[in-house]
């Protein structure tokens, strides 16, 4: 399709857009429910959308926001309700993949007609919808066989860009010819309508398999194997798909894993529309160079990291990385490191974990060259045969613990080297013995809190449940559940730091000089948590901290202005985290909206 198409399609989906909103703008009277529904008669692929296009036009006549009883309708349409029911129903096209797996129809469960007829195809029922498209289960009347056919999911309304994106999916999955890929068929439009077929894959997603449970050894690792080789094929082709996840992954009747969905795919280099700093997949799967929005770094490493990412979740029935928002995962893709499988599952390999740890590597050079590669390594493996994956050495040990816990190995690094110059002085100056024991006992209870407080925190990445019931006669379990334990443990940590260090300033008295430092860098510390609370409440602990040791030593309060001056100072540098931390957690719910 060339520009002047590409124009031409975008034209008609503005004239469309008005001429179907056209009765609604005229009468604002009119029963919006009625409506609604008289538009999803006869557009039931706009489901997704018309929440944003309804909110937008009855804003144009009220001047307001855009929120009414309209909006609250088609979310309930949406979600398979009734706007006077408020309960879902089973078959929410929410819960659909766009991929064209069988199972149960949204579109019944929504009551809305099916498009029955659609030239050459009688389209039975829709078995899938993502962000993009809408993936119906068709019988082709002419060759009499059952395909997927995939449609734009804004049909008639789709801009020059969605019809450029759909079309180069569909190009790049049409030059791919693999078992473990679901075959393209055919590329077409209709009453300005564009789809293509590709071929039907009666079975569950590989996502829905994990739901259930997660997979034996032996066969994640075959399955991983079957996709890394058609991962490579697709490589040697120019085509990587950027978009690997289990949702895309269609396991047919015999049990065999297919590749599907290249909405995102790179073909020959190119992206569909890109920019640096665009972000383009699903977080939990994605690697870093594409978290960063690195565009032009990315490339088949990407596709090698996923796979690890799909293993991963075979084995321990959750991605990699899973945080409360997308933000949150994104950071973490960025920045921390997996748990290891082992710690979510015992049962798993030790050969297999060091595979998934090597796909996972932050640098791509680091993880397996190809594709081929990948599927040979785990080949050797099902074979009994000694893996090229190994156990890394000591201090990619490190590093990595270090990006798995940074808080807790930054504090412990500082204890550390506070405890040999410690020693070193207690030498040089020949010291009070008793001060040395009781700094070393200081030093050993603070390091067994915050690793009790870091075990706390990682509770909701090793419970696949992280939640409890919360009620009265459950408080136990409600205090003990991951989530709350780990927002308590933070709060507990930061009370536990500034408790310690005021302790050990006590005990070493004044003149305490730039040992005061350390109230400004544990209020820096609470930063890393990324909450606002958390940093207030570590200023208000601080600024107690120094009261009472302005009140216990003369020479912190004489003169009084100094004293001022410090705390002021501190007060100060609480509110600029507090802000960095603020800004931050806003970008996060920014990201949340927009990934969402």
């Amino acid at each position: 399709m060339n520009d002047f198409q590409h124009d031409r399609a975008s034209t008609s989906a503005e004239a469309s857009w008005r001429q179907l909103f056209q009765p609604w703008l005229k009468d604002a009277d009119a029963d919006l429910t009625a409506v609604l529904q008289d538009i999803l008669e006869q557009h039931p692929e706009l489901c997704m959308r018309l929440e944003e296009a309804l909110g937008a036009s009855q804003a144009e006549i009220e001047g307001g926001d855009g929120t009414n009883e309209a909006c609250d309708a088609t979310i309930d349409l949406r979600a398979g309700r009734s706007p006077e029911s408020g309960s879902p129903e089973s078959g929410s096209p929410e819960s659909g993949s766009p991929s064209g797996g069988a199972r149960s129809s949204p579109s019944a469960s929504l009551d809305l007609p099916a498009i029955a007829d659609f030239g050459d195809f009688d389209l039975l029922e829709e078995i899938g919808r993502g962000g993009m498209g809408i993936v119906y289960r068709a019988r082709q009347k002419s060759l009499g066989r059952t395909v997927a056919l995939k449609m734009i999911l804004t049909g008639q309304l789709a801009n020059a860009q969605e019809v450029r994106r759909f079309y180069a999916e569909a190009a790049a999955a049409a030059v791919l010819d693999h078992p473990h890929i679901v075959p393209i068929y055919d590329v077409d439009g209709r009453d300005g309508r564009h789809y293509y077929t590709m071929g039907y894959v009666e079975g569950p997603t590989l996502d829905e398999v994990l739901k259930a449970h997660p997979l034996r050894a032996e066969m994640a690792a075959e399955i991983v194997r079957k996709l890394a080789l058609a991962v490579e094929y697709a490589h040697e082709r120019g085509v990587v798909h950027r978009d690997l996840k289990p949702a895309n992954i269609l396991m047919d009747s015999q049990g065999e894993p297919r590749i599907a969905d290249f909405g995102l795919a790179m073909r020959d280099g190119q992206g569909t529309d890109e920019r640096t700093g665009d972000i383009v997949g699903t977080p939990s799967y994605m690697a870093p160079e594409q978290a960063a929005g690195r565009v032009k770094e990315v490339n088949e490493a990407a596709d090698i990291y996923s796979l690890g990412s799909i293993l991963y979740a075979c084995l321990t029935g959750r991605p990699p990385f899973q945080a409360e928002t997308r933000f949150d995962t994104l950071l973490a893709v960025l920045e921390a490191e997996a748990t290891l499988p082992r710690q979510l599952n015992r049962e798993t390999p030790r050969e297999l974990e060091w595979i998934i740890m090597r796909c996972l590597e932050k640098k791509p050079d680091n993880r397996y060259p190809t594709a081929k590669a990948l599927a040979d390594d785990l080949e050797r493996w099902l074979m009994g045969e000694p893996v090229e994956a190994h156990r890394t050495g000591l201090w990619p040990q490190l590093r990595r613990w270090w990006r798995r816990q940074p808080t807790l190995v930054s504090h412990l690094v500082v204890l550390v080297v506070m405890a040999i110059i410690l020693q070193i002085m207690h030498v040089v100056l020949r010291g009070s013995t008793g001060y040395l024991i009781n700094m070393n006992l200081i030093f050993l209870v603070w390091a067994g809190a915050i690793t009790g407080y870091q075990w706390m925190l990682d509770r909701p990445r090793l419970a696949l449940d992280a939640d409890a019931p919360v009620g009265m006669s459950s408080f136990p379990q409600w205090l003990l559940a991951p989530r709350q334990l780990a927002e308590s443990a933070r709060f507990l940590w930061a009370a536990t730091d500034v408790c310690l260090l005021t302790l050990a300033l006590f005990l070493t008295g004044p003149p305490l000089g730039s040992l005061l430092i350390g109230y400004p860098l544990l209020i820096v510390a609470a930063g890393m948590f990324f909450r606002v609370r958390l940093v207030f409440f570590t200023l208000a602990s601080c600024l107690i901290g120094f009261g009472v040791l302005a009140y216990a030593f003369e020479t912190l309060r004489s003169p009084l202005y100094l004293a001022v001056y410090y705390a002021a100072g501190i007060t100060s540098l609480g509110v600029m985290v507090a802000y960095q931390v603020y800004r931050i957690r806003a970008l996060s719910r920014y990201y949340h909206k927009e990934l969402g």
